[in-house]
């Protein structure tokens, strides 16, 4: 009895569902993979602005960068704001590997 009530239950929601628009759909899915800025904005965040630790000179250069792009993209209300006590920063400004078997 409680699996027929549970099927009446929900056979009907597919009734009801949206149609897609396949269009739509498919001018997504052209955009996003003719004109993707994927990799360039990785690059940038990556390699580019390098690590973004919490109050590192790397998450400045980001986060000015990401608000600079945003604004190019027509996101005038793009900006930088804070969220609390960041504390203290770091970075590293050396490190050391060293080989002991090959």
């Amino acid at each position: 009895m409680k699996k027929i009530l549970y099927s009446l239950l929900f056979c009907p929601g597919p009734l009801f569902a949206q149609e897609m628009d396949q269009a739509a759909i498919a001018k997504i899915r052209k955009e996003g993979m003719e004109n993707s800025k994927v990799k360039e904005i990785a690059h940038q965040l990556t390699d580019v602005s390098g690590p973004r630790l919490t109050n590192s000179p790397g998450f400045q250069r980001a986060a000015e960068w990401s608000v600079s792009e945003l604004k190019k993209w027509g996101l005038q209300n793009s900006r930088i704001e804070d969220w609390g006590e960041f504390g203290k920063g770091w970075q590293v400004e050396k490190s050391y590997l060293a080989m002991t078997k090959p």
